[in-house]
């Protein structure tokens, strides 16, 4: 049992040995067969802790949103790459990329096309070539 006093900042744990509440050291973790994962001591006090550390009950848990918000992070870690990919090709040619083309090229979602202007951007005479659809 927790018993967490938020006016004096204190988390303490009931110790029935003792028959008393002992401090528990805000920089350590408290482990219950009810949570998930551990949860710091510190948490408990901390609004910002306390959010990072429900972030991390929910991860592990397996929580639907949290596995899409990941997904759609490496999804879009994996587009960004894609069109760097393109302007390295293009950049190291030395072919000049005019902001329209670049406009293009950075708000393209589909990873598909962005690799398959990234072979084009390989051979391509200008950055216009490559974003032009036959």
């Amino acid at each position: 049992m927790f018993a967490i006093f938020v006016k004096t900042g204190r988390v303490e744990e009931w110790a029935p040995e003792a028959r008393a509440w002992r401090a528990v050291d805000l920089g350590s973790s408290l482990s219950d067969s009810c949570l998930n994962r551990p949860l710091a001591a510190k948490a408990l006090l901390d609004a910002a802790t306390a959010d990072s550390e429900v972030a991390r009950a929910l991860e592990v848990k397996g929580n639907p949103a949290v596995v899409a918000m990941k997904a759609g992070s490496k999804m879009e870690g994996a587009r960004q790459e894609a069109a760097n990919a393109v302007l390295a090709a293009l950049t190291v040619r030395g072919i000049e990329v005019p902001p329209q083309v670049l406009a293009t090229i950075e708000g393209c979602t589909d990873i598909v096309t962005l690799r398959r202007w990234h072979a084009r951007a390989v051979i391509a005479a200008s950055a216009d070539e490559v974003i032009q659809e036959p």
